[in-house]
């Protein structure tokens, strides 16, 4: 029947494969859309147990196979991005299955540089999260963010954060703020409110543990222990007995 210009199906109980069945010839069928000036504009397409949309140009778009996979198409029926059967993506390759099985949820191929870009506000955070739950921490478990108010990378455990990397180089490890002085680049290790490493910096000077109860520095050719039972080779500040070096 016709109400206006559309065309209604009316169906009183009919199954969902029953309301309307269209049997074209040649193993293929489809419905064609025309626009007011009878340009073709596409189609639905159905052929060999695959059923789909085609553009303009008759090629695929999207492409469903039963019982194997959805595919979607550009450019001339280029595929770009399949989903299989297991539930597997795969964006730029149609065997997402073929990686490790312990990384072929989502599989990004290129022939070239391949990658992913989380992009974020200027003044937001990236984020990478490991859950294995949905609900209070199982939902973060692991966590890699990146803050872009500061550039700053970050990696946690739950709650508690492990380890940043400052902008400047810098690297913190149990502490969210690293030694910065001197222009060097550092690595400052926290436990607690107690340092095991206080920094190890590569420069002029060597330093590479600093703690609460004693020192070693290592210059560039000298070692030495401080604060208590001081020892040291080639080292000349006054905490430190020392012993020169052949140069």
């Amino acid at each position: 029947s016709l109400v206006g210009s559309e065309m209604c199906i009316r169906d009183s109980g009919g199954a969902w494969n029953t309301s309307l069945v269209i049997q074209g010839n040649a193993g293929s069928s489809g419905i064609k859309f025309l626009d007011s000036d009878s340009n073709f504009d596409g189609a639905v397409y159905a052929v060999s147990s695959m059923i789909g949309f085609l553009d303009p140009g008759g090629d695929w778009m999207i492409k469903a196979v039963n019982d194997s996979h959805i595919s979607f198409h550009t450019n001339g029926a280029t595929e770009h991005m399949r989903i299989t059967s297991a539930g597997r993506v795969g964006i730029g390759t149609a065997t997402p299955g073929n990686y490790h099985p312990d990384a072929d949820n989502l599989v990004i191929y290129g022939s070239g540089n391949s990658g992913m870009t989380i992009a974020s506000g200027t003044s937001s955070h990236g984020n990478i999260w490991f859950a294995d739950g949905t609900g209070g921490v199982a939902e973060y478990q692991s966590r890699i963010q990146f803050n872009h108010n500061g550039n700053t990378l970050m990696f946690a455990i739950g709650d508690t954060e492990i380890m940043r990397f400052l902008s400047s180089g810098n690297v913190g490890i149990g502490t969210t703020t690293p030694k910065q002085t001197n222009g060097r680049q550092w690595l400052s290790v926290m436990s607690g409110s107690q340092h095991g490493f206080n920094y190890i910096t590569y420069g002029n000077e060597h330093n590479l543990v600093n703690n609460r109860v004693s020192k070693l520095r290592v210059t560039n050719n000298a070692i030495g222990y401080g604060d208590s039972g001081q020892t040291g080779i080639g080292l000349s500040p006054v905490s430190y007995t020392h012993l020169t070096l052949p140069t």
